[in-house]
């Protein structure tokens, strides 16, 4: 096995998919922005799935399932008779099992090889993974998922694009860093962004930056451009669609979105935004939908 997946079997053997003091999974204690804001933001992501999902089928395949703790997330299946959950790391099986009982058959894999024979499965879902593998083995995941599939299948891949428009609006324009620093405007970073003394409003902290530097084990993450997958796959036998899956990651959430009714004011208007535009949501915004047909 590649240095590549080792560790990013090793991050999520060895950490990723243990409990911190607070009772969450490291993995989404580093990387989610978990905060009450967030709340009916996130929701619309399980919105979109349900739309996109064919409706039923026999095997509905999750590569790189996780341990399904996400009541949204399991019910993406419920309509098929069997739950596939694939991963490179072991640790999530058992739970995964756990969670779904019966509905799930678990097989620890490698999407790059996948054991499979070719249109075995009705759906596959392949969220936050692929820029997990290694650069140069991205494209042959893709067609491996893709080979498995049944024909008047769907694959759908949730990534992440590199520096995104929003992820670099959070990172360059951060009015947690740009307001304290021009006369006059501390008012503004006091009153928006500043950090609350707790118990000041139902919420705690209103202004805490979330998830900042987080201390964890090397995991690797090489997401390509768009401009690859338009190049890389012109000449195969399938067209990829890309659609908004959620416009804001933690880089644009750290800086912009406080934990109070301006944030969910923000998020909701970025919401109308991803469902009136979905395709250049998608090009601007941090996680894409790509959907394959087959």
């Amino acid at each position: 096995m590649r240095n590549e997946k080792k560790t990013v079997q090793n991050f999520y053997d060895s950490y990723g998919w243990e409990k911190n003091a607070a009772g969450d999974f490291n993995d989404t204690s580093d990387f989610v922005d978990t905060r009450p804001v967030m709340e009916a933001y996130s929701h619309r992501f399980a919105q979109r799935m349900e739309k996109i999902i064919p409706p039923s089928g026999d095997i509905f395949m999750d590569a790189g399932c996780g341990p399904q703790v996400y009541d949204a997330y399991r019910k993406f299946s419920k309509n098929y008779r069997h739950r596939l959950c694939a991963d490179i790391a072991f640790a999530p099986l058992p739970l995964a099992k756990e969670a779904l009982g019966n509905h799930a058959i678990c097989a620890q894999i490698d999407v790059t090889q996948i054991p499979f024979a070719d249109e075995a499965v009705d759906c596959i879902l392949c969220a936050h993974v692929l820029y997990h593998v290694p650069a140069d083995e991205q494209a042959k995941a893709i067609r491996e998922l893709y080979r498995i599939l049944k024909p008047g299948g769907r694959l759908i891949i949730i990534y992440s694009w590199p520096r995104s428009f929003m992820d670099r609006l959070g990172i360059h324009l951060n009015p947690r860093v740009i307001l304290p620093k021009i006369p006059g405007m501390r008012w503004l970073w006091r009153t928006f962004f500043r950090k609350r003394v707790l118990g000041t409003d139902e919420a705690g902290d209103s202004g805490e930056q979330v998830n900042s530097s987080p201390m964890h084990p090397p995991l690797y993450f090489n997401p390509h451009p768009y401009s690859w997958f338009k190049h890389t796959f012109q000449d195969d036998p399938f067209t990829l669609q890309f659609r908004c899956c959620q416009a804001v990651g933690l880089p644009f959430s750290n800086a912009f979105v406080p934990n109070h009714w301006t944030g969910k004011l923000l998020l909701r208007f970025i919401a109308f935004l991803e469902d009136c535009f979905p395709r250049t949501m998608a090009r601007l915004g941090t996680y894409p939908f790509i959907i394959i047909d087959k």
